[in-house]
């Protein structure tokens, strides 16, 4: 057989074979070396050097015939030829040599790529008698005879005591290499760009399912990727489930979650679903909530954590809440995945739990919350580093926190009011590798799934339109119906996997979780009304109002149009009267008050309105049940005001 006939055989038996594309570019070497002409060396000398193809190095030169640089690809290591010491000082028409290894490895190139701070490297697979690995190079290490060889002792057990030019030989070699085109990526998860959902093992591209090599390479779409993200022991991700569950194992592992969850079930299991799709939900809504699990210890909820997100296909290990740097790393290195955070308030004293609280508060209301790129500084006082926020927030602690901006942007969880039923929990053990195999199904089938929640969000926020629960304030009905609509998407798709309408099919059904919806979205405003300094400034204006040392027609105005009532409130007035009465005033003026009423559906707008002889740019405030109007006169007002706001109506 020729060499070329044997050359493209082996190209052709690679392409076929499971052991992966580096063992036989290493093949192809080898078979160029073994066919290539012999070189011309004494027969004594069992070890024979050979040409390579040039069909793998397209410049054709004659590397290994080099005086710097030749292979024993059976002892795998590269050498130079040298004379004998009894022809050396000899004059004679044919010199014997014999080989001085320089390495005790030889080279296989696979893939180059540029890394994000704009580096060239090379990804290597080093080769010696006992150990194989594959080792990254940047031109700086590569091109450095005493870097190249500190970076490959540094990587095992490779050692290169060759000269600089023995080492440009070998560059050469490595740069004429067809080597393919590598794409790093910083995160695991979801992939927009390249529209698929990859991990360090594997990788789902719609229905496909794409495992990765022994190098840890994805090759999908015609294009090779390695997620690069360091080892982390507290997201483990679980490897692809091949076996598929019965329809009886479904069905049974969701109605125990009900079991012991009750309709909470449905709102964690919206949350994974919602966390799949966030991008597209942030695009339509440009904000996505937490789900915060609350109760005592020995309650159950770090076990419905870990449980649900399974579901996202992964094993979490719950440890102290993050520092801000770890926060800011975590939520840009998991994309459309849950991070975590367990103790998020204990509020006992070996707590860290307040402090998180303390110092991420802002960071979880406007980059978490809002998906706004988390921004640090740089030594270069030119440059900043961007942490892009990909995953989404999942809390978890003994108590509710106190902070009103928390509980406003969360769905939450009261696990306090987990049924411990034990042949339910028995059945959920069980069937352990369910949850991993939904979540793996869901993502693979994501491309049909998730168009389908913008319909269900603006069909579930109508409804609660047309039940009258406008009272309470959007931004939580927004929440409910993300979550909501998610969970519906997801049961319909393995609805039409398992060709049957198991889940939610009945309509009464829907109308239960709506009740509990609504009782659950009443009570979180409940619990932001009361607590929210905002609250706690409409409180005691009240009762400035009450005492007189606000005047009607001087500090505010009360008018009545279209049957509802409104109130104008003068800021400076209102801020002066209340910074009086305070020893210690929270809001430290009247632009940062308004800034919190804003988010309020009892807040109209600014508007430059005459109150007694001044024209200020009004605060105007619906103070009227926009359910009731009427109900005023017995003393009610906007169900989101507290109760002392009737005193301003006269």
């Amino acid at each position: 057989m020729n060499h070329k006939n044997k050359v493209e055989m082996e190209t052709k038996n690679r392409k076929k074979s499971s052991v992966g594309r580096s063992i036989g570019l290493y093949n192809d070497v080898m078979v160029g070396i073994e066919d290539s002409p012999a070189r011309k060396e004494p027969d004594n000398n069992k070890q024979k050097d050979k040409n390579i193809p040039s069909d793998l190095y397209p410049t054709g030169e004659n590397i290994f015939n080099s005086n710097h640089l030749r292979i024993n690809k059976e002892k795998k290591y590269y050498y130079v030829r040298v004379k004998t010491e009894e022809n050396k000082d000899k004059e004679s028409p044919i010199s014997k040599y014999k080989e001085s290894p320089i390495s005790n490895f030889i080279v296989v190139p696979l893939y180059t790529t540029v890394r994000q701070n704009g580096k060239q490297v090379y990804m290597l697979k080093l080769i010696s008698n006992n150990q194989t690995k594959v080792v990254e190079f940047d031109g700086e290490t590569l091109a450095i005879q005493t870097a190249f060889k500190k970076h490959c002792m540094n990587n095992g057990r490779f050692n290169w005591y060759g000269k600089q030019t023995n080492l440009d030989s070998l560059i050469n070699m490595i740069l004429t290499s067809p080597m393919k085109e590598l794409e790093f990526i910083p995160y695991m998860g979801w992939n927009e760009k390249e529209g698929i959902w990859i991990y360090p093992s594997h990788a789902y591209y719609r229905d496909k399912v794409v495992l990765a090599d022994e190098d840890g390479i994805i090759a999908v779409k015609g294009k090779n990727f390695k997620v690069d993200v360091d080892k982390d022991d507290e997201y483990r991700i679980h490897p692809h489930i091949d076996t598929t569950p019965s329809k009886e194992d479904l069905v049974t592992y969701f109605k125990c979650l009900k079991l012991l969850y009750g309709q909470y079930s449905n709102l964690a299991f919206g949350y994974i679903a919602g966390t799949m799709n966030v991008d597209a939900i942030v695009k339509e809504t440009d904000y996505f909530p937490f789900l915060y699990l609350y109760a005592k210890h020995g309650q159950g909820k770090s076990t419905a954590v870990k449980e649900y997100t399974k579901m996202a296909g992964i094993n979490v290990s719950l440890n102290t809440p993050p520092s801000l740097d770890s926060l800011r790393k975590g939520m840009s290195r998991k994309s459309s995945m849950p991070f975590v955070v367990d103790e998020a308030e204990n509020k006992n004293e070996n707590s860290k739990g307040i402090d998180f609280f303390k110092a991420c508060s802002d960071s979880l209301k406007n980059n978490v919350y809002m998906r706004q790129d988390f921004i640090r500084g740089h030594k270069d006082e030119s440059a900043i580093i961007r942490f892009p926020v990909k995953a989404t927030l999942m809390l978890s602690g003994e108590v509710l926190t106190s902070v009103p901006s928390i509980i406003q942007r969360s769905v939450l969880f009261d696990a306090s009011k987990i049924n411990f039923n034990e042949e339910a929990i028995r059945k959920v053990k069980a069937l352990k590798e369910v949850p991993y195999w939904v979540g793996q199904y869901l993502m693979r089938t994501s491309y049909r799934w998730k168009h389908n929640f913008l319909r269900l969000y603006h069909e579930i926020l109508d409804y609660f339109s047309s039940r009258g629960w406008g009272n309470i304030h959007i931004r939580i009905r927004s929440h409910y119906a993300m979550f909501l609509a998610s969970a519906f998407a997801a049961f319909a798709q393995l609805n039409d996997f398992l060709e049957d309408e198991i889940f939610f099919s009945d309509p009464e059904e829907r109308k239960e979780i709506y009740q509990f919806v609504y009782q659950e979205m009443k009570e979180t405003q409940q619990l932001t009304i009361e607590d929210h300094p905002a609250m706690d400034f409409l409180r005691k204006i009240g009762l400035l109002a009450k005492k007189d040392q606000l005047q009607n027609n001087s500090d505010y105005k009360c008018v009545k149009e279209d049957g509802s009532t409104y109130l104008y409130l003068a800021p400076s007035n209102i801020y002066e009267a209340y910074n009086m009465s305070e020893r210690i005033p929270f809001y430290p003026s009247s632009n940062k008050v308004v800034k919190d009423l804003q988010t309020y559906s009892f807040f109209i707008k600014k508007v430059k309105h005459r109150i007694g002889a001044s024209n200020p740019t009004a605060w105007l405030i619906q103070l009227s049940d926009p359910g009731n109007p009427e109900s005023i006169k017995d003393g009610i007002v906007h169900p989101e005001l507290p109760d002392t706001m009737i005193y301003f109506y006269k």
